[in-house]
């Protein structure tokens, strides 16, 4: 790893540290701040296959969203200027389950619990990356979900259903969340 390389992760890497210890409480307005921002920063974690079909479709990296939006344009503000695995990055709502193909991450903000275990079907053994806004469904195959601990942004991880979908999840990430189930 070249010296340069070793200090952009570094930087990557306190940052991310400074949202996941955050001493200020959440209020509902920043909640989604401080998650746009994780949401982000795994990507920074996370390794997609060379050969997915998500970089081959498009040459952006494309952030979807299933269910309605709960960022409103935050997201699209804090990867407004930033690039993801160098590639410029995209946000879109989804408007069907089968859409997702195109995504290299899906957020879910979605209250019921079949309709999000049909899409976890439809995109099975694809290397999606799928973000939860709860951490209740991480046990069912969602790979990370985010919740609030004494007003704080934390999150569990599922290693195998990321495992299962293709996916390489750095260790350092594994030690950051609150649960890992294997």
């Amino acid at each position: 790893m070249s010296k340069n390389a070793i200090t952009k992760w570094l930087i990557h890497a306190s940052f991310f540290c400074v949202l996941v210890s955050q001493a200020a409480p959440q209020t509902s307005n920043n909640e989604y701040v401080i998650k746009a921002l994780f949401l982000t920063r795994f990507c920074t974690f996370i390794d997609w296959p060379a050969t997915s079909d998500s970089i081959t479709a498009t040459d952006d990296f494309v952030i979807g969203i299933l269910g309605e939006n709960p960022f409103g344009n935050i997201l699209e503000e804090v990867v407004g200027r930033e690039r993801i695995k160098n590639r410029e990055v995209k946000v879109i709502n989804l408007t069907t389950v089968a859409d997702a193909h195109n995504c290299d991450v899906v957020f879910v903000n979605k209250d019921s619990d079949t309709e999000v275990k049909e899409f976890l079907h439809e995109i099975a053994n694809q290397p999606v990356l799928v973000v939860d806004n709860s951490a209740r469904r991480v046990t069912e195959g969602v790979h990370i979900g985010l919740k609030l601990v004494d007003q704080r942004v934390r999150f569990d991880i599922n290693r195998k259903a990321i495992a299962e979908a293709h996916l390489n999840v750095d260790f350092r990430l594994l030690q950051l969340a609150d649960n890992v189930i294997q």
